[in-house]
C-alpha cells in the first residue's frame, strides 16, 4: 500500500487513464497519421478509420514525437530550423549541404550555425546544441572537439570544396590584433555572429520534424508536377527529394509555431522539494531536459517540453487564470542510457481549491524504464494550486528519473 503525503487521497481507476496516441489536440488524444498541408493555419490527418480530419493550428498541440538528433553535421537557420546533411562547400556568402532529403545551396545570411562533427555522447551533443542555440555577443565562435569556445572574427576562405573537414583545411580567426589558423578537422561547429546573423524566430506556420533529424519552421508547401518545395520562415526554399508519400512518411512530428498552450516548464515552480536518500545527492527540478541535461524522452520518444524530477519529489505550481485542464504524459526517462537503468516510480497529481481542500486527482501504476508512457487529463477549473509528485515504488529511489512530458495547462 502506497502512503499519500497529503491528505484526502482518492484513487483513480485505470480505466480513466488515456493511452498516448500520435495526435495531441486541445480536445484530447487521437490516433491519426499526417496526410496533407492545407495552409499555414490548418493541416489534414487521417484517423484510425482512414477518414480525413482537418485540424486548425490553434487546436494542435503536437503530432508525433520529435526524432532524437543523431546526425553528425548540419545547419541551423536563423529561424531555428535544422537542416541535416554533409557540408559540401562553404564560401563567404553560401553554404552547400547534401542530406537524405535535401541537396541545396543556402545563403549564409540565413545560417546561424554550422555543425561540422557532433559528438555521439548524448550529454556532449546536448551541450553543443545548447551552446549553438544560446550563443550571444558580437563575435563568431568556433567550438572545438575538446569542448572549448574560441571567440573572434571569422575570416572566410574563398571556398572550401569537397567536404570542409578534409585535405587539411583551416579556418582563420582574428582575435584582436592577432590571427589564428585553426584546423577544420578539430572543430565541432561554428556559430556565426548574432549581430550579422541574428535569430529571427518564426511567427507562423508549423515545426516539422523529419526522421533524419531535420527540423524545419515551414511557412508554406508548394506541390507542382510531383515536385515539393518547402518555404521556411527564414525565407529560404528547400526542394524535397521525393514525392508526397515519401514526405508524409518522413514526417515524425509537427507542432504549431504559434502556440496558445501554457507549458509548465515555462512557469516557475511555487515550491519544489526533493528528498534525497543517504546514498544520493539531491536532484534539481529540470525543465525541458533530463536530470543530467540530456534530451527529454520516455520509452525512446523525445519530447520538447516537460519536467524531470528524481523520486521522492514534489513540485507545486499556481494554476493560471482561465486554465481549465492540466494535461501531461508521464513515464520514466530513457535519455542518456536510462533505457538500461533499474528503477520504479509512482506519479501523483494533487490539487487544492479556494478552501484549501486537497484532492488526489491522479495516481499512476508503478512505471519502470522502457514502459509505455501514460497520458493524463485533469479538470482544474475550480482549483488554485497543483502539486506534481513522484514517489519511489517501495524499492528505494535509485535510478528513479521521472518525466512529466508535455506538461501543460489549457486555457479557456
Amino acid at each position: 500500500m502506497h502512503r499519500c503525503v497529503l491528505a484526502f487521497c482518492m484513487a483513480i481507476s485505470l480505466a480513466d487513464i488515456v493511452p498516448a496516441e500520435d495526435l495531441l489536440l486541445n480536445s484530447g488524444l487521437v490516433a491519426a497519421t499526417f496526410s496533407d498541408f492545407e495552409s499555414p493555419d490548418q493541416l489534414t490527418f487521417l484517423d484510425d478509420k482512414n477518414q480525413p480530419l482537418v485540424v486548425a493550428a490553434d487546436q494542435l498541440i503536437r503530432y508525433g514525437h520529435e526524432p532524437i538528433a543523431d546526425f553528425a553535421s548540419g545547419l541551423m537557420m536563423v529561424d531555428g530550423s535544422w537542416v541535416v546533411g554533409r557540408i559540401e562547400r562553404i564560401a563567404k556568402d553560401q553554404v552547400a549541404i547534401a542530406g537524405r532529403y535535401f541537396r541545396t545551396t543556402l545563403s549564409l545570411t540565413n545560417v546561424r550555425a554550422i555543425a561540422l562533427q557532433l559528438p555521439t555522447q548524448p550529454l556532449a551533443r546536448a551541450s553543443i546544441f545548447e551552446t549553438i542555440a544560446e550563443a550571444d555577443g558580437g563575435d563568431d565562435r568556433l567550438l572545438n572537439v575538446s569542448g572549448d569556445e574560441i571567440a573572434g572574427v571569422l575570416q572566410f576562405p574563398p571556398t572550401i570544396a569537397d567536404a570542409p573537414l578534409a585535405f587539411g583545411a583551416t579556418w582563420k580567426l582574428r582575435r584582436g590584433e592577432r590571427t589564428d589558423a585553426i584546423a577544420a578537422s578539430t572543430l565541432r561547429g561554428i556559430v556565426l555572429s548574432p549581430l550579422l546573423h541574428p535569430i529571427r524566430p518564426a511567427k507562423s506556420g508549423f515545426w516539422f520534424g523529419l526522421d533524419d533529424g531535420t527540423r524545419l519552421a515551414i511557412r508554406s508547401i508548394q506541390r507542382t508536377d510531383g515536385a515539393i518545395e518547402l518555404e521556411l520562415a527564414s525565407g529560404e526554399s528547400l526542394a524535397f527529394a521525393g514525392d508526397w508519400d515519401q514526405f508524409s512518411a518522413a514526417v515524425q512530428s509537427i507542432q504549431p509555431v504559434r502556440d496558445a498552450t501554457h507549458w509548465l516548464s515555462q512557469q516557475p515552480a511555487l515550491a519544489f522539494k526533493q528528498q534525497a536518500s543517504l546514498s544520493e545527492l539531491q536532484w534539481p527540478l529540470a525543465t525541458d531536459s533530463g536530470l543530467r541535461g540530456e534530451p527529454l524522452s520516455i520509452a525512446g520518444y523525445r519530447y520538447r517540453h516537460g519536467l524531470s524530477m528524481h523520486a521522492n519529489a514534489q513540485a507545486a505550481y499556481r494554476i493560471p487564470p482561465g486554465a481549465t485542464r492540466f494535461q501531461a504524459t508521464v513515464g520514466m526517462a530513457t535519455g542518456d542510457d536510462q533505457s538500461t537503468a533499474t528503477g520504479s516510480v509512482v506519479f501523483q497529481v494533487l490539487t487544492t481549491d479556494a478552501t484549501k481542500a486537497v484532492r488526489t486527482q491522479f495516481t499512476s501504476p508503478t512505471l519502470r524504464p522502457g514502459d509505455a508512457a501514460i497520458s493524463l487529463d485533469i479538470n482544474v477549473r475550480d482549483s488554485k494550486l497543483i502539486v506534481l509528485m513522484v514517489r519511489d515504488a517501495g524499492d528505494g529511489s535509485s535510478g528513479d528519473h521521472a518525466v512529466w512530458a508535455d506538461a501543460r495547462f489549457l486555457l479557456d
